[in-house]
Parts: structure tokens; sequence; C-alpha cells
């Protein structure tokens, strides 16, 4: 009850947590079959796509999850690697979610390659990542994408795009910057 008191008022300070979450709710009957979260965390998202899938694994790079709180928590990813290979044969995912962790990737181009190379070919990629938001986690707060980024990005990788989301308005935008400096 208390940590559902903190979320609402966390959540009102940080539009982008209830933006991000609406939007998975969305996106979340489009996964099936085996699921791979990249850059998992705590599995905030396990609850949203749970029904609709196989199984869910979660994974972490092992040297940024151990500068984080999330490592002393019972939701723990299933997987740390090196942040180099993910450590899963090509084609074996059917959906790879990586959601708001792009921007913490000091190599964004090759993580997205890596992770088309274990969806399968007719699997789906579930991404998001930030154009406007606050700097966060520093130092590891690197990059900001706009569509035309993202969607380049996922040519690269040789990824079709079946389609795309924008998360907020202008008014959105300005507010969300106007509780950053509060």
């Amino acid at each position: 009850m208390l940590k559902q008191a903190v979320r609402a008022t966390s959540d009102w300070v940080d539009l982008q947590w209830s933006l991000t979450i609406a939007s998975l709710e969305r996106v979340a009957p489009q996964a099936r079959g085996r699921l791979l979260d990249v850059g998992c965390g705590q599995k905030p998202y396990e609850h949203i796509f749970r029904p609709f899938l196989s199984e869910y694994i979660g994974i972490e790079r092992e040297d940024t999850f151990a500068l984080t709180q999330a490592g002393a928590t019972e939701n723990r990813p299933d997987v740390v690697y090196d942040g180099n290979r993910l450590p899963f044969e090509d084609q074996s995912f059917d959906t790879v979610l990586n959601v708001q962790v792009l921007e913490h990737t000091a190599r964004p181009a090759e993580l997205v390659k890596e992770m088309a190379r274990v969806l399968k070919h007719d699997g789906r990629l579930i991404l998001s990542a930030p154009f406007q938001f606050r700097l966060h986690e520093e130092p590891h707060d690197y990059f900001r994408y706009s569509p035309h980024g993202l969607r380049e990005l996922c040519r690269n990788a040789s990824l079709e795009i079946v389609e795309t989301h924008s998360m907020g308005s202008l008014w959105r935008v300005i507010g969300h910057k106007l509780n950053s400096y509060l």
C-alpha cells in the first residue's frame, strides 16, 4: 500500500513513467513466445507482458548492474553479460524488449544489432528511448533519440519498422521540463 502511494506521488512528478507504462500496456498484446528484456533492471514491466508470453528473460550488463541498487532486490535479472555479445543463439527470441535503456548505452548501434541478431525473423522488437528527458543515472546517460535516429538505428540493423508511437505532447514536455527544475 505504501509502495503504491510512493509510486503514485513519484508519477505525479515524473510524467515520463506514466507515459511509458501506458505505452507499454498498449503494445504488450503484440508480444509473444519467448521475450528477452534487455536492460531489465528490476523487471518493472514483467507483469505487463507476462500474460502474452511463454517465457520472460531479463538480462543486464554486468558492469552497470553492479553500480545500481537493483541487485539487492528479489526481481533480479535472469542473466548478466559482459555488454558485448548477448549470450544467446541467433534468432532465439520471439520478442525483444528494450525500455529507456538505449540512452545509457555507449555503443547503441551495436546493441540494436545484437538485439536484431537474437530476434527471430518474424519477431518483434519493442523499443522505447527518450527524446526529451533530464539527465539521469549520470555519468551513464549518453544520448537522446529523435524518431528519425531510432529508425536509422533499426534500419542499420536490418529491422523492418512496423509502427512507431510518440509519447507525450508539447504540453507534457513543458510540464516534464518544469518538474525537472522544481
